[in-house]
C-alpha cells in the first residue's frame, strides 16, 4: 500500500507517488 510505505512507514504527500514522502 503506498498509502503506508514501508520503508519509512510515513505517508506520502501525494498519494499513489511513492517518491514523495513527508519526512
Amino acid at each position: 500500500d503506498v498509502r503506508n510505505n514501508s520503508l519509512t512507514g510515513s505517508i506520502p504527500q501525494n498519494i499513489g507517488n511513492c517518491t514523495t514522502f513527508q519526512v
